[in-house]
């Protein structure tokens, strides 16, 4: 019988230790580790045994990092591991996880989400899913020496909304998805509900095996080899920014996949060999779409290029070409692609000052134009900004900018007074000027006044009391005088205020 009853108690102390399931009222398992230690029931409120940092919720499937650092991993060299379950990420504070062949490898759907912010460093894959991978809300950054973000699927995608994510990929892929099966396939990238994604990778920027959709977002792009690649899909850019700098090819659809950019969109592509290459249709539509330097081609498609409610504006008076493969944009009466291809319309910038300033830089510019507009500021007043549409854009002055739409900008200058703060000896300590309105305040050293034989002083405060800025002021350091005791002859101590002229009684 005791020898059962020590059968038992081991049976259970396993049990405990053993990976727990998601709820009690699910019967699968579920397999998550962080930091090289298995979750369980036991250990679920504070799996790393550091206070917290590290927490999850077996009901609600949601793992959260709270100003987490991981750095050790499991044998397969994974930071964070997860099969059996869809699992969320919640990210509270600045989380970080590195060290691993692979920051967060999940078998199934992954979601990473919240207010926090979260750095991944991996030598293998930052971001690795058989299943979707959504990153929402939330602020992630993801450097790899493979690829930064990939899932491989038969059924997932990748999507990037209202997020900013900057992804590295030193030897790979910034953003990859792709399908691991035949059938009903996915391997789709989505960028949506402004988000700013920075993609960077020897092998490619931001890749879809299917469809990649981008939508009222930003995105930039960093990379030797195609910036932007539907591989088996469509490509779609909507109300989107996109800038790509020094790709083989900066936006590329392959096996047939038509190429849309619409809706407002302002497409960049600089010093590439081709700047856009579509193996369907190409289709822009109110957008603007600038392709410089492109060293073979700057615009084409195998099927159809059409130009809507916009026009090519250089080359000037610009043809679409057909030729046995594709047609593309040329120079007039000439075979060879254009290499540079500007489609867009003109924009009006208009420029206006506030209250104590002047301003120069507006004009008509053509969509896309790099423009500079100036300030001058008068005499007691400061430079405060560039707004737009009520809301400061810059503080730069001159302002530099890209012109993607017709714009109106307002100077704003604000009033100050020039306070300073000087020594009862008139030594000036501390002027600067300081916005109308402010409370100004004394930065620097304590005042000092020296011992002159029958006193010390110590700083008493200023004179006259500081106030609300409303004109320029000078405050004067004050001290209290302290008699020196002559030694045998008994002590006497009195309090002097000093102002600037000496000694007041």
């Amino acid at each position: 019988m005791k020898k059962l009853l020590t059968i038992l108690l081991a049976v259970m102390v396993v049990w405990n230790l053993l990976p727990m399931a998601v709820s009690a009222e699910e019967e699968e398992e579920h397999y998550i580790s962080v930091g090289g230690k298995w979750v369980t029931n036991e250990n679920a409120g504070d799996v790393l045994d550091d206070g917290g940092s590290v927490s999850f919720n077996p009901d609600t499937h949601v793992l959260t990092l709270n100003n987490a650092n991981i750095t050790e991993t499991n044998n397969s060299g994974e930071n964070i591991s997860v099969s059996g379950i869809s699992l969320t990420i919640e990210l509270i504070g600045d989380s970080f996880i590195s060290g691993g062949e692979s920051g967060i490898y999940s078998f199934d759907d992954l979601t990473i989400k919240g207010d926090g912010t979260l750095d991944i460093k991996s030598s293998g894959r930052c971001i690795f899913g058989w299943g979707n991978i959504l990153i929402k809300d939330t602020t992630l950054t993801a450097t790899s020496d493979y690829t930064a973000i990939r899932c491989n699927t038969e059924y997932g995608k990748i999507t990037i909304s209202g997020s900013e994510v900057t992804a590295t990929g030193k030897n790979g892929y910034a953003v990859f998805a792709n399908h691991a099966g035949s059938g009903n396939v996915s391997g789709d990238v989505i960028i949506e509900n402004g988000s700013k994604v920075t993609a960077q990778g020897t092998d490619g920027a931001v890749y879809a095996v299917e469809d990649l959709s981008i939508s009222d977002s930003t995105v930039i792009c960093k990379t030797p080899e195609v910036a932007m690649d539907s591989d088996e899909g469509s490509l779609k850019i909507s109300n989107s920014i996109i800038d790509i700098d020094g790709a083989r090819i900066g936006i590329f659809t392959y096996v047939n996949g038509n190429l849309s950019i619409e809706n407002g969109s302002s497409v960049i592509v600089r010093n590439c060999k081709d700047g856009i290459a579509s193996a369907g249709d190409l289709t822009v539509s109110a957008s603007n779409v600038l392709v410089d330097n492109a060293s073979e081609c700057a615009v084409s498609a195998e099927r159809e290029i059409t130009i809507n409610k916009v026009s090519v504006l250089e080359p000037e008076n610009a043809e679409i070409t057909k030729v046995e493969n594709g047609c593309f944009i040329s120079e007039p009466g000439s075979s060879d692609p254009a290499l540079k291809v500007l489609i867009g319309k003109p924009y009006s910038l208009t420029v206006t000052a506030g209250e104590g300033g002047s301003v120069s830089g507006g004009d008509t510019y053509n969509a896309l134009s790099e423009v500079t507009v100036s300030a001058k500021v008068q005499p007691g007043y400061r430079f405060a900004g560039w707004m737009k549409d009520g809301k400061i854009v810059s503080k730069e002055n001159p302002y530099t900018f890209i012109l993607r739409k017709d714009t109106n900008l307002k100077a704003v200058f604000q009033q100050v007074g020039t306070v300073t703060f000087q020594n009862y000896d008139e030594t000036i300590l501390q002027s600067n000027e300081v916005d109308y309105g402010e409370m100004p305040s004394y930065d620097g050293d304590t005042p000092q006044r020296k011992a002159d034989g029958k006193y010390t002083y110590t700083f008493a405060g200023w004179d006259p009391e500081i106030t609300i800025v409303s004109g320029d002021a000078v405050y004067t350091a004050t001290f209290i005088a302290d008699k020196i005791v002559i030694p045998d002859s008994g002590s006497s101590t009195s309090a002097y205020s000093i102002p600037k002229t000496g000694i007041d009684r």
